[in-house]
């Protein structure tokens, strides 16, 4: 009998999150796929516990990395994949509104975004300037807005499922993986959502890699433009 296609499955990237992952993993409706980024706690135990089916990376590969394991476990088994945080930080609440928009326009990826709309998002100052800046900067170069491209809360559509399980890059994945789609032709929405604190613990991003990162991606949006440019010439 030939396996029936998920219709929509959730990808969640998991490093130390033993106090979170089972409530977020009881919220959430739809076939979840738990990557465990090699924990040192319980994280595995209790996503286990919750049914779900977790792939265990045997070292720290990074959220990047993560993402890109889920991605290719799910390439040709669902229609439509989304990515959430394991910290509770993305409302499940907002899958549904995702999965509307995506069926509703010619997008092939939608991100749930904190600054489309005048709310006070869940995290510093600091991060809504950077992340303020790096999307004034890529809209400067590639002439379209996008509010939140460091959110990781997305959906993706069969199309750029099977692109990015192949490219998805794991330094700083969320804008990059958005200039990789960009000049590669994919459409590209955001839809506003409220994002919440963390259930527990703290960032594992410290200030000073946040600066790198912030640094690193500025740096490679006007690379990704020449690009662009390069492949119009050929």
């Amino acid at each position: 009998m030939k396996k029936k296609k998920l219709y929509l499955a959730v990808i969640l990237p998991a490093y130390n999150e033993e106090k979170s992952i089972k409530k977020i993993l009881q919220s959430i409706p739809y076939p979840c796929l738990v990557i465990n980024d090699c924990s040192s706690d319980n994280t595995e135990k209790e996503a286990r516990l919750s049914n779900t089916i977790v792939i265990t990376h045997k070292k720290n590969l990074g959220t990047g990395q993560a993402i890109k394991t889920g991605l290719q476990a799910l390439e040709n088994e669902a229609n439509y994949v989304v990515t959430m945080d394991a910290d509770g930080q993305h409302d499940p609440i907002y899958v549904k509104d995702l999965i509307e928009e995506i069926n509703q326009t010619n997008a092939n990826v939608i991100i749930a975004s904190r600054y489309i709309r005048n709310t006070r998002p869940a995290t510093s100052t600091i991060r809504i300037l950077g992340t303020a800046c790096i999307s004034l900067w890529m809209c400067l170069w590639f002439g379209k807005r996008i509010y939140d491209p460091t959110s990781g809360f997305r959906i993706y559509n069969k199309k750029a499922v099977q692109f990015l399980a192949k490219h998805y890059p794991t330094t700083f994945p969320e804008p990059e993986s958005l200039l990789l789609l960009l000049i590669n032709g994919f459409a590209i929405k955001e839809i506003p959502v409220t994002m919440k604190k963390r259930l527990y613990g703290t960032s594992s991003i410290s200030f000073y890699k946040a600066i790198k990162l912030f640094l690193y991606i500025l740096a490679l949006i006007p690379m990704y433009r020449i690009q662009k440019l390069l492949k119009l010439k050929k």
